[in-house]
C-alpha cells in the first residue's frame, strides 16, 4: 500500500494523534493530583477531629498522674545526688596509697571501712630497704597525696631478724585519710 497522502497532512495527522495523548495523560494526571488531594484534606479532618475530641480527656486524665510522676523522678534525682556527694571512692584511697608506696615496699596490714574517713588509720608496711621507709613521709605529703591524706605520722620501723626475708623493714605508719567525695 502506498501512502499518497501529503507531507504536511501526514504531520498535522500525527501531531493530533501526539495531542490526544498528551490531553488523555494531563486528563489522568489531573484526576490523580485531585484524588490525592481529597485524600489528604480527609485525613487531615480525621486527625484533627480525633485531636479535639480526645484532647480534654488527655488533659484532664494524665496531667495529675504526670506531674505526680514528675515529682517522684525530681526527688528520687535529689535523693541520688546527695548519696552521691557523701559517696567515698575507696578505689582512689587505695590508689593514692598504692601510688605513694615506694617501689619495694608493700602493704601488710590495711583496714578501710566508712568509719576509717577522717580518723586515723593505720597501715603496716614492708620493705626493702631502709631508704624505702624514709621516702614514705616525702610520698604522703606530696601535693597530690595531700589532697587524701593529712597527719602523717611513722609509729616505729623494725627489722625482720629472719635473714631469708624479702622484706625486711617493718613499719608502722599512721595516717588521716581526708574524706574526698564526688569525683
Amino acid at each position: 500500500m502506498i501512502n499518497l497522502l501529503p507531507y504536511e497532512t501526514k504531520q498535522q495527522t500525527r501531531a493530533a494523534r501526539t495531542n490526544l495523548i498528551l490531553f488523555k495523560d494531563v486528563i489522568i494526571l489531573s484526576i490523580s493530583v485531585g484524588f490525592l488531594a481529597v485524600a489528604c484534606f480527609i485525613t487531615y479532618f480525621f486527625i484533627n477531629n480525633t485531636a479535639l475530641i480526645s484532647k480534654p480527656t488527655i488533659v484532664n486524665t494524665g496531667s495529675a498522674a504526670i506531674q505526680t510522676e514528675s515529682n517522684t523522678i525530681k526527688t528520687n534525682l535529689a535523693n541520688a545526688k546527695t548519696v552521691l556527694g557523701q559517696h567515698n571512692y575507696f578505689s582512689r584511697v587505695i590508689t593514692q596509697i598504692a601510688s605513694a608506696i615506694p617501689n619495694g615496699s608493700i602493704i601488710n596490714s590495711l583496714s578501710l571501712n566508712e568509719g576509717s574517713f577522717g580518723t586515723t588509720t593505720n597501715i603496716q608496711l614492708l620493705a626493702t630497704t631502709a631508704d624505702k621507709v624514709s621516702v614514705l613521709k616525702t610520698n604522703f605529703e606530696a601535693p597530690v597525696a595531700s589532697k587524701y591524706f593529712s597527719d602523717f605520722k611513722q609509729a616505729s620501723t623494725s627489722v625482720s631478724q629472719d635473714s631469708a626475708a624479702k622484706y625486711p623493714y617493718v613499719t608502722n605508719v599512721s595516717v588521716t585519710i581526708n574524706r574526698v567525695t564526688g569525683q
